[in-house]
């Protein structure tokens, strides 16, 4: 969190301008526009949790005080100020939501100079607009300190006026400064996949078509009381790890298809049924192939892309299990050889990229 103060001291002595024991303020549009920018403002919401218009109240007699309010709503206002002070080109896509935490005024008479002594407090708060929540970017706080004598109200609204246009200022500099280092005003997505063949070691046997799975990599003891002759531990693995890069989101997935050997055992070993077990971990190699396929054709944005990732990853996860399930019901774990044949040959299929038979096959 970053709030940005600064004392500042006013003499003010100008006529006093109060309308029905009001100090009545304007917030105006500009004429012309002061910063080319790549977001646009498109709300203002005020949180002050306020129910009166009034910001406070001032003096309009030596001792009485009338409250300081706007002719309109403050929102409104504020945020017809900051769009007529912005351009931006049609295509800009960030949103930013301003917050209006706090703008309040505060008098005093002092005895012995017979100056009214004022503080006015005001903080704001930028958000990007997201499909999610809005995302907290940088707050802009400010105390002024002044003093005027009795005919100087009016010079309330310059001090708001130019407060309210430095924040903007502020929040302007800060994020054509700042912006390409934020990951939440990142523009783009861009996916790197890495599926390189690793070698195996005792522990690990990744998946390599040039060494298919040999009885030797079955390392665990076989559990006598299971009907099972045979079971293969596989699965598949994906780290990331995301890099902001001139604004943009370089999101590298790197994959794994591995099988392990101290959760893998056979009790009769035989070709056939190496075979069977071979097309399981075949089946997770599929799997993620699909899963790289999905992931090339989505469109991923810097507010939605972890969310549709995680999304994607727990769908290919429940289609590697369901694929799994479907092969060994239908195959009688080996023991259907018609069917097994043809599975086989879906499978087979399958690692060249043809999908249909195996997804029909598996009610995907």
């Amino acid at each position: 969190m970053r709030i940005w103060i600064r004392m500042t001291l006013f003499f003010l002595f100008l006529s006093s301008v109060t309308i029905a024991q009001q100090a009545m303020l304007h917030l105006r549009p500009v004429l012309e526009p002061l910063y080319e920018t790549n977001y646009r403002i498109t709300e203002v919401v005020d949180v002050r949790g306020v129910s009166e218009k009034s910001i406070g109240e001032v003096y309009y007699t030596k001792i009485h005080k009338a409250p300081v309010v706007f002719e309109k709503e403050l929102s409104d206002l504020i945020l017809k100020r900051f769009q007529s002070e912005i351009t931006f080109p049609d295509s800009v896509e960030r949103d930013i939501q301003v917050r209006l935490d706090m703008l309040n005024v505060w008098e005093r008479l002092n005895s012995k100079t017979g100056l009214y002594e004022g503080r006015m407090d005001i903080r704001m708060s930028f958000y990007l607009l997201t499909d999610l929540d809005p995302i907290y970017l940088i707050r802009y706080g400010n105390r002024i300190t002044y003093q005027r004598s009795l005919n100087g109200i009016n010079k309330l609204q310059d001090l708001v006026t130019e407060y309210m246009d430095e924040s903007l200022s502020f929040f302007d500099s800060w994020i054509k400064t700042n912006g390409l280092e934020h990951r939440e005003l990142a523009e783009t997505v861009e996916l790197r996949m890495k599926d390189p063949v690793r070698p195996s070691s005792m522990d690990t046997v990744f998946y390599n078509p040039e060494f298919p799975l040999y009885w030797e990599n079955f390392s665990a003891k076989p559990n006598l009381l299971s009907r099972k002759n045979a079971v293969i531990n596989t699965s598949f693995s994906i780290e990331g790890n995301a890099v902001l890069q001139q604004g943009n989101i370089i999101q590298t997935l790197e994959f794994k298809v591995y099988m392990l050997p101290n959760q893998s055992w056979v009790k009769e070993p035989d070709d056939y049924a190496l075979n069977h077990e071979r097309k399981h971990f075949d089946i997770v190699r599929i799997v993620v192939d699909r899963l790289k396929a999905r992931l090339t054709t989505m469109d991923l944005t810097p507010d939605n892309f972890q969310a549709k990732l995680n999304e994607v990853f727990f769908d290919s996860y429940r289609e590697m299990n369901k694929i799994q399930e479907a092969y060994d019901t239908q195959c009688a774990n080996g023991i259907n050889k018609d069917l097994q044949q043809k599975w086989n040959e879906w499978i087979l299929e399958g690692l060249r990229g043809d999908w249909t038979n195996l997804v029909q096959a598996s009610g995907l």
